[in-house]
């Protein structure tokens, strides 16, 4: 099965020392689980097939004990590395096993605060999938990430019934568990038995089926909170029994939040969960930053009950130490170590903080949100005074980064600072770095000060979160209900203000301070002693104040809105026709009575909370609907049954009348009689009546009544129904029925430029007669919609002053002073500002401000003229100003926006890192502008100064010349060329022959933003071509430069303009001699002299002080050959010194050649006497080339095998061996003083290519052995003593230092053993020493033949050492009675074995010596062989060299194919 997820790799460094590496596949059981390791590594991929493959699943360690048994059982190796099944899940802060009875379930859980519910080890800090690495105990076990693609080790686990049930994680104390993915499982079938830790049994109880496959068992014995290890389940269908002992744990405990006081150093306080399990141990679990509690108490929070509670008690003050890694270590319960890094409470701001590990801005900022702290949200911490650095510093790790990252933003127009959506402000002197709308920030606690970077910056920093920074809220659409009767009411909370507090409250912002409580669990405040409702609140603001538990005098307030709840009804009685009693609940002021869903006219006795006493006027024998409305709630309704057949009016229209003359009215109703007589109906206030005399009866429910118009006081009121009857039959007046007399009403006149609408009412009576006027002047376009609602349109005559609206003609006139807002008269916006413009209501007193624009003051200005009219501009800048206009009143007209003209700029002018701009319109606030340079913005550009006509820049290091623009409140200028003053701070010098140098400094850039070419750069007027700008933000520009010596003048050129070069010097490369070819003394020869920046400008060269004559400088400057007497006697180096424009440089580099003798007769060759061997011709080899090289070859290398020293293939094999022995330090005697063997020091090997570099140290000497397997023919020089190269050869550089000499006159010497195996098929075989000197002193070939093969050993006349002193070297062939020469038996009787010591005289520092060696195969035609092998064929003209295991580091095995 292929499982298409994201893995996190977790790999296991095992704790137990056995082998260097594993040998063999093993096998152990555990639980009745097998485990295999196999010997093979695998990439993810490889390791979850193979596991597959055998039946089972790569491992997952899912308790302590579980881990601890199979690393012993299986002897995993120390350094071998095995994958862990385990996966990161989608949200990547959980951990989960792939595999296992807990799978899918987490094992590390990162929120809340690093939470570990079964078996993960002691880990660092928090962890991101691939940045953060485990480190978990005990013994050095490590779990650490790694890539799919990494090869590692396998434990493959197979459980014995297939893959084991899965089962919930649940905490300590929990009554029932969960069983999923059960085999075999049959609904209604299945059962299910569980046995607790101590082996009794729980059993199961009340099983059911949720989904398929599983059961939710709850137990029969209640577990106790203090079991610590595995439950077994046995699970039962139809007979089948199948055991899964061990199964399921509980979670383990784990913190939350720690709590310290400076008042008590030696006390610190838990917070966390699940602490009742381990309140028994006999000795302190916690452990705080590596110490250990004295003593300790837990218990669990009987008011938040959220946590349990640690006390705990140090035998020293915790005041100066970090308060994580917390520890819970339970020695007695399988050793199991728990750690986390919990949330601190911080003492000056009393909030709890917790620690992110260095990871970049949005990763931070996306975890942040994820965090809480019980109902707390986590936020990125604000560290901005030095209190708080203080703290973060006291905190972090010792090697994490000391750059915090904020959660600070930039407003896109203001560019002010904000956190949280509030203003930012630190007590920092500074904020540097970039600035702008997309920055992101972090706090640089070394200085301190805010820094700001791009939003896509990579850098990794940590991040403090803080829990409780906002101020309380309440809960969205959570209700705060009151009784009318006042008491307490019930506030759901949202977010708290600290995690221990007590509250308070108070009304509408007055006290006295009531009581509260405080629910952290329930997340609630309750409040006590709220008012009753009264005739005008039905709702108030509850000021509830958070008191800090541990600083009462920290506090904060919360503001909520408060309402009475609904009232309800339990019973109506009509005590008479008129009179109603409501019993119910929560009645109070504020009462009103609706019938059929209307209120309708009532008159209050008596309110209580629990009934009101009312006359009502309700009409006779109907089924009415009652509901009752107290504030703004209103009950639920109840039915009312009215009786009588009394007479009552149900309506009278019209009922609205101007005030001029007697109205007409029609009364309708019921229960008039048969005949009816003269009716009686009076209108108006007890005491204050009109009558409205009887008119005619329109039919038996209608009549006519004429109503004079009443006095003044009986106008625009109300006049309810106070009297009706009919033929003395007297009726309940309707009260809800009334008629009003009303003069015009103008409530509100909205103006909207020059559109008005007009609100008041009775305008439906009055609009057919009325005039307005509006300042003496006539409006337009007068237009009623209703009676409540008329629109005018204001013209050129209106002025402020009297508005007038006269219906004098029906009685009623409405006068009013009215001041009408400014009025532009504009095309299009934004207006031009330097044209005269037209209006409305403008005049010299009318203030003009040009409203906050990008955080500038508001400006007033003052008008010119009249209309048309002009405004005085402010300094200011924009083409989208807000203008506002004022009348003398301050009413506001609307906003309208002006343009500015944009920046000019008209000149340019620079000091030093400053630039400074004259101009116009530059406006005079640094945050309006954006430099933009060759069409870049620059963000680090910062304005050191701004006025209207002027800017001064301060230069960054990323500024180049090229074309700028200045952007001042959204409007850019026409691009400006500006040419930067280069400062060159520093010139590489250039090589003599040219080539590429490097400038550092500042404004060097070749090239603008824009690519156009700025600048030239020139070495005595010739180019320094070619060049690229490297480090925009260090300046650094690279170019070739022209061929030169000595002192020269590098200038910058501005091209196209007549701007002056600027001029530097820069001084050519010295020479520098490296090497030196030899002669013999008193024999005059060429001398070859290589080193760099040689040239034949005023060229000499001296050997030993000796003129070396007709010196000639190679056209690339690596040699000069000159001809040199060899007439200056000497036994050491002599200096070689050669100046060049008069720089000179000398090294101790020339040795002369020790004479020696080539062989008699060289064969097929002839002598080299400057080296005493034979050069042989082409084909041809041995010490006096009479050895013929093979021809046979073919068309493909042979391949290593990189685990033996065999090589792949077939073939004759010819083998030598080449092992650098032993080093021995040696008396003037040769007496060995001290001797050390190779194999005896352990080495450190590192591979690159071809080349294997071995470093070991003897004591204070170090040694570094580099072998180069030379792969191709070419030619090797080593100190000036050159010679040829052929494939598949092996040399060797090897580099002693410090080597601590017994005696000053002691020397050191390297012994190499050379061993061959002589042919059976071959008569001959020899060790041949050639290159001696003529007093035999010492050699510089050998050569040893086993008549199959040769190996050829070639030794450096010289060697390097102290400091690049040359020395002539001395090569022994040792003695076969030397103590470390091989011997011979039976069993090696064809070994041929040489050795020879290169000494070293006494050094102080290093010495370096070069020896070479290489092997060529014989054709079979020299050989005698017998007849038997006549058709042997040799496969091989060059030879493999092989690398032996780590035992013989420093043998190399040459073989043949």
């Amino acid at each position: 099965m292929k499982i298409n997820i994201f893995y996190l790799s977790l790999l296991l460094v095992c704790i137990t020392l056995t082998t260097n590496y594993v040998n063999a596949d093993k096998t152990f059981t555990y639980m009745s689980h097998q485990y295999k390791l196999l010997d093979t590594q695998y990439n993810w991929d490889g390791a979850y097939k193979m596991a597959e493959s055998l039946g089972g699943y790569i491992a997952a360690f899912e308790t302590y004990d579980e881990f601890v048994k199979v690393n012993e059982g299986l002897q995993i190796p120390v350094g071998n590395l095995v994958w862990l099944g385990a996966k990161v899940g989608a949200d990547i802060y959980n951990w989960m096993w792939i595999n296992g009875s807990t799978r899918n379930s987490p094992f590390y859980s990162s929120i809340p605060m690093s939470r570990c519910p079964l078996f993960c080890g002691q880990f660092e800090g928090n962890l991101v999938s691939t940045q953060i690495h485990f480190v978990a105990g005990p013994d050095n076990m490590k779990w650490l990430p790694s890539s799919q693609k990494d090869l590692h080790y396998l434990v493959v686990e197979i459980e014995p019934n297939g893959i084991s049930p899965q089962v919930s994680i649940m905490d300590n104390g929990a009554y029932w568990v969960s069983i999923y993915n059960i085999p075999g499982f049959i609904k209604g079938v299945t059962t299910v038995d569980v046995t607790n830790p101590s082996g009794n049994r729980v059993g199961c109880t009340s099983t059911s089926s949720t989904t398929a496959n599983s059961i939710t068992c709850n137990f029969e014995v209640a577990p106790l909170q203090s079991y610590a290890g595995a439950f077994s389940v046995s699970l039962t269908t139809n007979g089948v029994v199948r055991d899964y002992p061990n199964l399921f744990t509980f979670s383990q405990p784990w913190v939350s939040t720690v709590r310290y006081f400076a008042a008590t150093p030696n006390a610190v306080t838990l917070t966390g969960g699940n602490f009742l399990m381990i309140q028994n141990t006999t000795l302190c679990p916690f452990v705080i930053n590596g110490l250990r509690c004295a003593s300790y108490v837990i218990y669990q929070d009987q008011v938040n009950r959220l946590a349990d509670i640690a006390f705990l008690t140090f035998a020293q003050s915790m005041a100066s130490k970090k308060l994580f890694p917390i520890e819970i270590n339970l020695q007695e319960y399988g050793n199991y170590v728990y750690s986390a890094r919990p949330a601190i409470l911080e003492e000056t701001t009393m909030q709890l903080y917790s620690f992110l590990p260095p990871l970049k801005y949005s990763d931070s900022a996306a975890w942040v949100k994820s965090l809480a702290v019980y109902k707390d949200p986590g936020y990125v911490a604000n560290i901005n005074n030095t209190a708080l650095v203080n703290f973060v510093k006291s905190q972090l790790p010792s090697d994490s980064p000391k750059q915090i990252w904020q959660n600070i933003q930039t407003n896109a127009l203001t560019f002010d600072l904000t956190y949280q959506s509030s203003p930012y402000s630190n007590s920092f002197a500074n904020t540097t770095g970039q600035i702008g709308f997309s920055s992101v920030y972090y706090v640089d606690t070394n200085v301190p000060s805010l820094v700001g970077v791009g939003p896509l910056d990579k850098s990794l920093f940590p991040t403090f979160v803080i829990y409780g920074t906002l101020t309380p809220t309440q809960f969205p659409n959570s209700d705060c209900s009151m009784w009318t009767q006042g008491g307490s009411a019930n506030i759901n909370m949202n977010t708290m203000a600290w995690l221990y507090a007590t509250t308070s409250w108070y009304f509408n912002g007055q006290g006295p301070v009531l009581p509260s409580s405080y629910s952290i669990s329930g997340t609630n405040v309750n409040i006590n002693g709220a008012p009753s409702i009264n005739s005008t609140t039905s709702n108030f603001i509850a000021s509830v104040v958070f008191s800090n538990n541990d600083r009462p005098s920290m506090t904060r307030t919360m503001n909520v809105s408060c309402s009475f709840g609904a009232p309800s009804i339990d019973s109506i009685t009509m005590n008479s026709p008129t009179n109603m009693t409501i019993a119910g609940f929560n009645l109070g002021n504020q009462f009103i009575l609706n019938v059929n869903g209307k209120p309708v006219y009532t008159e209050l006795n008596t309110v209580e909370f629990r009934a009101v006493n009312l006359n009502v006027y309700l009409p006779p024998a109907s089924t009415l609907s009652i509901t009752v409305t107290v504030g703004n709630k209103t009950s639920a309704a109840k039915s009312l049954v009215t009786s009588g057949n009394y007479p009552w009016l149900t309506s009278v229209t019209p009922n609205r009348f101007s005030v001029a003359a007697t109205q007409t009215l029609i009364a309708t109703g019921t229960n008039f009689g048969a005949q009816p007589q003269t009716p009686v109906l009076k209108f108006g206030v007890k005491g204050n009546e009109v009558i409205c005399t009887f008119g005619a009866w329109i039919n038996s429910t209608s009549f006519s009544c004429s109503l004079a118009a009443p006095p003044s006081n009986l106008r625009d009121m109300p006049l309810r129904v106070t009297t009706f009857s009919v033929d003395g039959s007297s009726g309940i007046p309707n009260m809800d029925l009334y008629v009003s007399f009303n003069n015009i009403k103008v409530t509100n006149l909205i103006q909207n430029d020059l559109a008005v609408t007009m609100i008041g009412d009775y305008f439906d009576l009055y609009s057919q007669a009325w005039i307005i006027t509006v300042g003496g002047g006539s409006p337009t376009s007068v237009a009623c919609t209703s009676a409540t609602t008329c629109t005018f349109q204001l013209s050129a005559q209106c002025k402020d002053g009297q508005f007038k609206v006269d219906a004098s003609a029906l009685g009623s006139v409405f006068t009013q002073t009215q001041y009408w807002k400014p009025i532009l008269q504009v095309a299009s916006s934004p207006i031009s500002l330097t044209s005269a413009v037209s209006g409305y209501f403008i005049g010299a007193t009318t203030k003009v401000i040009f409203g906050a624009y990008l955080s500038q003051p508001s400006t007033t200005v003052s008008i010119t003229g009249s209309d048309p009219f002009f405004i005085t501009l402010p300094l200011m800048v924009g083409n989208n100003v807000p203008i506002t206009f004022y009348n003398d009143i301050n009413q506001q007209s609307k906003v309208y926006y002006g343009a500015f003209p944009p920046p000019t700029i008209n000149s340019f002018a620079q000091n030093g890192d400053t630039i400074t701009f004259q101009g116009n319109f530059f406006g005079s606030n640094t945050n309006t502008f954006g430099a933009a340079i060759g069409g870049l913005n620059v963000q680090a550009t910062r304005f050191s100064s701004i006025s209207y006509t002027s800017v001064s820049v301060n230069i960054a290091n990323t500024s180049r010349s090229g074309d700028i623009t200045i952007s001042a409140g959204g409007q850019t200028s026409q691009p400006f060329r500006i040419n930067l003053k280069p400062v060159i701070e520093s010139i590489t010098s250039p090589p003599v022959v040219g080539g590429l140098i490097t400038l550092t400094g500042k404004s060097i850039a070749p090239f603008s933003f824009d690519n156009t070419k700025v600048l030239e750069f020139k070495i005595n007027g010739n180019g320094c071509v070619n060049p690229t700008f490297g480090d925009s933000e260090n300046q650094t520009v690279v170019c070739t430069a022209p061929r030169g010596v000595g002192i020269a003048t590098f200038s910058v050129y501005v091209p196209n303009t007549n701007i002056e070069p600027t001029n530097f010097t820069v001084q050519y490369q010295k020479p520098t001699v490296i090497s030196s070819s030899s002669t013999i003394f008193g024999r005059a020869n060429l001398v070859t002299i290589t080193g760099t920046n040689f040239a034949n400008v005023d060229l000499s060269v001296t050997i030993g002080g000796q003129p070396c004559t007709a010196p000639q400088a190679s056209t690339d400057g690596t040699t000069v050959i000159c001809n040199f007497a060899s007439t200056v006697q000497s036994t050491v180096a002599l200096t070689v010194n050669v100046t060049v424009s008069s720089f000179s440089d000398a090294k101790d580099v020339f040795i002369y050649i020790a004479p020696t003798v080539c062989p008699t007769d060289c064969g097929q060759g002839t002598c080299d006497t400057m080296k005493g061997t034979c050069k042989c011709y082409a084909g041809w080899i041995g010490s006096v080339c009479s050895f013929k090289i093979s021809t046979n070859t073919t068309s493909f290398a042979p391949q290593l095998d990189s685990y033996s020293d065999s090589v792949l293939g077939s073939g004759y094999d010819s083998p030598f061996f080449v092992s650098i022995h032993e080093l021995r330090e040696v008396d003037a005697s040769g007496t060995i003083i001290s001797q050390k063997l190779i194999k005896e020091i352990t080495w450190t090997k590192t591979v690159s290519g071809n080349l294997n570099t071995y470093s070991g140290s003897v004591g204070n000497a170090n040694i570094e052995i580099k072998a180069n397997i030379i792969t191709t023919a070419g030619t090797y020089n080593f100190l000036g003593d050159s010679f040829d190269t052929k494939p598949n050869s092996l040399k060797y550089t090897i580099n002693i230092s410090k080597w601590d000499f017994v005696n000053p006159a002691n020397s050191l010497k390297v012994v190499f053993i050379y061993a061959g195996v002589k042919s059976s098929l071959c008569v001959d075989s020899q060790v041949v020493l050639s290159g001696r000197t003529a007093d035999n002193s010492f050699t510089r070939y050998v050569e040893i033949n086993t008549a199959t093969a040769i190996l050829q050993s070639y030794y450096a006349d010289r060697m390097e050492s102290d400091g690049g002193k040359f020395r002539s070297a001395k090569i022994d062939i040792l003695p076969s009675t030397d103590p470390s020469m091989p011997t011979t038996t039976t069993s090696n009787s064809n070994a041929i074995y040489a050795m020879t010591a290169i000494s070293i005289e006494n050094f102080s520092s290093y010495a370096i010596i070069d020896p070479y060696f290489v092997t060529t195969l014989i054709d079979r035609e020299i050989c005698d062989i017998n007849s038997a092998n006549t058709n042997f064929d040799l496969k091989w003209k060059f030879p493999v060299v092989s690398d032996i295991p780590i035992t013989r580091v420093l043998n190399y095995h040459i073989k043949y194919l």
